[in-house]
């Protein structure tokens, strides 16, 4: 067998490379709007593998693609506003696209093909579709946001970094993951966006809006929230594959009205995993007694697995920071649905007495709360000393709770009935001061007859001797 020749092999990576590199061309415009135009680059137009610099200074300008489809650059840099970029495909080398600053008035309309797995800092609009032919795509968008209302399509990966924030409203059907380590991702648009691929949260934020759709979600961390900032008659709906929180996850909600586009639905098609995550509720609440909102709108049978922290079934949440009162059901809507229920709010008022106060040690006191309102509270009332519960007891018809304990130990006790509340009565609490002091029993007639006859006996003993 021959062998090749030693110097075919540099040839051989050569020919075989995706990119070349090239020099840096700075836009200066002003002969028009081509790419091929010399005079718009200072008099040398660039070549495939070159770095495109469009700066500030240049008069206003649409620069247009008009090389070749799929032409090589290396890195596309936008570093004013006003910018206007269209025209043919681009294949897009490492480098990739960047702005050192938000340049809200900026898009890039034509077409993206990516050569490698690059990082972009779009501070501006992309609304031309992006390829990822393979490669993975990290969008680092700085302290602003971004904004893709272009579609992602191909195969490969998305990652989203740092704390600024990408927005997509396109039909994104790459076949491949999106990861989000840092920031927040927002799905927004008006006709029905998708991001098909999985997606998994580290920390950062997701919003889902305008009747969005995401493939699966894991939240490990951050937030999670349906119909921020949404708009539009379906606005507040959202659409998703399987749902799994876990405890570091904060669900956000907003209820501004019963209204179908006044709160946040989600839509799981799938499985619905809370895994004790936090649950916020937020919003005025336009809202009347009994009005049910479906939260997430779980299909099939499937039951919702977990609950949310510290909120299990019927509990009582109440939107902040003064807003109504709600129970929230795991089998509400069609059986299996998490679901907010709107009570009534009618005020009550609580105190608190003791049967002995001051109160000697090891003594039995019992505490007695009343709670009143327009109506019949019920519920259970709880007891605390110096914070600590030392019980609970039901309000029986008259609104009246009890509770006895021997266990105060001596000094000043700050005793606290906590009225739970229920579906029609808010909560409320009073407290009383509470002293223990030594005991020093007083000796009656009986005892001190006894008293005497003792130590007459005793003297008369010491008198015979």
């Amino acid at each position: 067998m021959t062998s090749s020749p030693r110097f075919l092999f540099p040839l051989l990576i050569l020919l075989s490379a995706p990119f070349v590199f090239g020099a840096t061309r700075t836009w200066t415009g002003g002969s028009g709007s081509n790419w091929t135009t010399a005079a718009n680059w200072g008099g040398v137009a660039p070549s495939a593998g070159d770095d495109l610099i469009f700066p500030a200074g240049p008069p206003f300008q649409s620069p247009h693609n008009d090389f070749p489809a799929d032409t090589l650059f290396q890195s596309i840099s936008i570093q004013a506003d006003n910018y206007v970029l269209s025209g043919n495909r681009v294949l897009l080398g490492a480098g990739g696209l960047s702005s050192p600053t938000f340049f809200p008035f900026v898009d890039i309309s034509f077409p993206i093909l990516l050569a490698a797995s690059q990082t972009w800092h779009p501070l501006f609009n992309i609304s031309g579709d992006i390829n990822l032919n393979g490669h993975t795509l990290t969008f680092d968008p700085l302290d602003r946001s971004g904004f893709i209302s272009g579609s992602i399509v191909g195969t490969g990966n998305v990652i989203k970094t740092n704390v600024g924030g990408m927005q997509l409203s396109g039909i994104n059907t790459f076949v491949g993951t999106y990861t989000a380590i840092d920031g927040f991702t927002s799905l927004f648009g008006f006709f029905g966006g998708r991001l098909d691929a999985p997606y998994t949260q580290t920390a950062g934020g997701l919003d889902i809006s305008s009747d969005e759709t995401v493939g699966s979600v894991v939240i490990n961390g951050g937030t999670f929230s349906v119909g921020t900032g949404s708009a539009g008659p379906t606005s507040s709906r959202g659409n998703s594959g399987n749902i799994t929180l876990n405890a570091a996850t904060r669900y956000f909600e907003v209820v501004e009205s019963s209204s179908p586009n006044g709160f946040g639905n989600l839509h799981v098609t799938g499985s619905v995993v809370l895994g004790g995550a936090t649950f916020e509720l937020f919003g005025a609440g336009n809202v009347q007694v009994g009005d049910q909102m479906i939260l997430i709108d779980n299909d099939g049978v499937d039951p919702v697995i977990g609950t949310f922290a510290g909120l299990p079934e019927g509990s009582i949440i109440k939107s902040l920071p003064n807003g109504p009162r709600y129970s929230i059901s795991y089998i509400g809507g069609t059986g299996n649905d998490v679901t907010l229920t709107a009570l009534a709010s009618i005020p009550t008022t609580t105190t608190v007495q003791s049967s002995m106060n001051p109160s000697p040690a090891g003594s039995a006191v019992t505490f007695t709360a009343t709670v009143t309102g327009s109506g019949s509270p019920t519920g259970s009332v709880t007891f605390f000393d110096n914070g600590n519960s030392f019980g609970s007891s039901p309000l029986n018809g008259s609104g009246v709770a009890t509770i006895t304990t021997s266990a105060l130990t001596l000094g000043v006790h700050t005793i606290t009935a906590s009225y739970s509340g229920d579906t029609t009565f808010t909560p409320s609490s009073s407290s009383l001061t509470q002293t223990v002091a030594t005991a020093t029993p007083a000796l009656g007639s009986a005892a001190t007859a006894m008293l005497f006859l003792v130590l007459a006996f005793a003297g008369a003993l010491v008198t015979r001797r």
